[in-house]
This record gives C-alpha cells, structure tokens and sequence, in this order.
C-alpha cells in the first residue's frame, strides 16, 4: 500500500540551500514558514529534491525540522546520474519521481534556473512543464511572491 495515493496529492519538491537555508547550515524559520503557508493553503506535501537528501546526518535533520514544523512529507527524490552536471539531474530526478508518483500538481522551488535546466525540445511538453518551476535568489530564499505563485499554481485545497 503507497503513502499517498497516486493522482490525489499536490507536491513541493524542495531545495534546501538559498530555498529555506541561506548560509549552508541553519535553516531560516521565516523562509520556513512560507514553506509552510504553502502547504497549509494547498494541502500539499514536501518531497526533498535539495542534494541534502544524500547526506543521512542532513536529512535526518531537515525530516526532524519538517516534522517539528507540522509540514507533511512525501518523500525524496532518487540520486539519478544520469546528466553531465547534477543540476541537469535535479530536473530529471524530480521528473522521474512525478512520472513514479502521478501527483495531481506539483511545483519546484530552488535557487536552481531550474527552466532553463530542462532539456525538452518539444516546446508543448516544454510549455507545460515550466510553469512548475519556481526559483529563488539564493542569496533571499523564498519570498512571499514565491508563495502566492505556489498557491494559485497548485490550487487551494
């Protein structure tokens, strides 16, 4: 039996660094709690695609704070390296677990150009996947433009 079923979730895949993390190492409570609107306004569940999720110690930190946080989990997305770079991977590693998955939306937020990552070349595949790609300046995290672009994007619940 899966955790969530397929078609009936709305996913946040999220990056950690310059996302809710801004100098390597402390997660930033305000950026956090627009994670956190986010999920409350959508009923939406976080699936970690941040390169944190490959270091235990780190993960079993950001899973702790996530849950300290009453934001809801769905999960990581595999390591695939499949690219020449692993911000090419990021794209297809989310992609991967949306095809796995089938939520019924998604988006994901990282101070990655994510769009301009993605390697389709069919522009109506292309069109319809780029809107699901939300970056922030790593140097600002989420700000609450972010948020509200999340919110209508994904629908509220």
């Amino acid at each position: 039996m899966e955790l969530f079923p397929k078609y009936n979730m709305k996913v946040i895949f999220l990056d950690i660094d310059g996302v809710v993390c801004l100098n390597g190492v402390n997660i930033n409570s305000i950026l956090l709690d627009r994670i956190k609107k986010i999920t409350l306004a959508t009923d939406s569940k976080v699936v970690i695609s941040s390169s944190w999720r490959n270091c235990k110690k780190s993960m079993i930190r950001i899973c702790s704070i996530l849950k300290d946080n009453d934001i809801g989990m769905a999960g990581e997305t595999l390591d695939l390296p499949l690219a020449d770079n692993i911000w090419e991977d990021r794209v297809e590693e989310i992609l991967e677990w949306v095809d796995r998955k089938a939520p019924c939306n998604w988006v994901a937020i990282d101070d990655l150009p994510l769009h301009q990552l993605y390697k389709e070349t069919n522009l109506e595949i292309r069109s319809n996947i780029l809107p699901h790609f939300v970056e922030c300046d790593i140097f600002e995290g989420i700000q609450d433009y972010h948020v509200n672009y999340c919110i209508e994007f994904l629908g509220i619940k």
